[in-house]
């Protein structure tokens, strides 16, 4: 029964990717090609919810705001247009970086999500994450858009402990592994097992990691 409910849920996103994915070439063409579009699908918080808005600045100015849409399994979807410089100042310009801020609220001035991407014309896929504490650090990268591996980079102090690391991934993690390179050895760590059986403890700045997410 589960694998065909999830097998279901497979085909209505995919559904869902090419229905949106149209929509969104033809508002890029709207756009005259003068804006970066970016569309995706927002991973749930911690607390398994995701935000309602998303807001893309560059060097602190709001150039583009968009609501985020439920499609089911906890995920949502956000379609957004950054203008460029020319039609609002400090705005986009070819490979700027533009930040992403989720908003919970009306008046939530938003967390930053995990990426961030260069201002560029056209349309572009990136998928967005929240961070719980962008001053501590945090795992950044991109996750499946259902259960699978990823991967990762530390973007943290080194020798941070690894529960406290995999803490700021916005998922139900399974497993980690990290190819330590002195050793030229993988280690890893699953959350919950024996203490025996983890040898990946102490995550550094940098280290990438592959992460297997539900």
């Amino acid at each position: 029964m589960r694998s065909t409910l999830v097998g279901a849920f497979a085909i209505v996103a995919g559904l869902a990717i090419v229905a949106t994915s149209a929509a969104v070439v033809s508002r890029a063409h709207a756009q005259e090609a003068t804006a970066a579009v970016f569309f995706g699908f927002l991973s749930p918080d911690k607390n398994e919810t995701i935000p309602l808005t998303v807001r893309a600045t560059v060097s602190d100015v709001t150039c583009g705001t968009a609501n985020v849409t439920a499609v089911g399994e906890g995920l949502g979807f956000y379609l957004i247009t950054v203008v460029s410089a020319n039609e609002k100042a400090g705005c986009g310009v070819e490979g700027t970086p533009v930040t992403f801020l989720l908003l919970a609220g009306e008046i939530d001035p938003g967390s930053p999500a995990a990426q961030t991407q260069a201002w560029t014309v056209g349309t572009q896929r990136l998928d967005l994450s929240a961070v719980p504490d962008a001053a501590f650090g945090a795992f950044v990268g991109e996750l499946p858009m259902g259960p699978g591996l990823g991967m990762m980079r530390w973007s943290g102090a080194s020798a941070t402990p690894i529960e406290e690391a995999v803490g700021t991934i916005a998922r139900q993690v399974k497993s980690v592994s990290h190819f330590d390179v002195p050793s030229q050895s993988f280690r890893s760590y699953i959350p919950g097992a024996p203490a025996i059986v983890s040898d990946y403890l102490l995550v550094d700045r940098d280290d990438i990691i592959v992460v297997r997410v539900r």
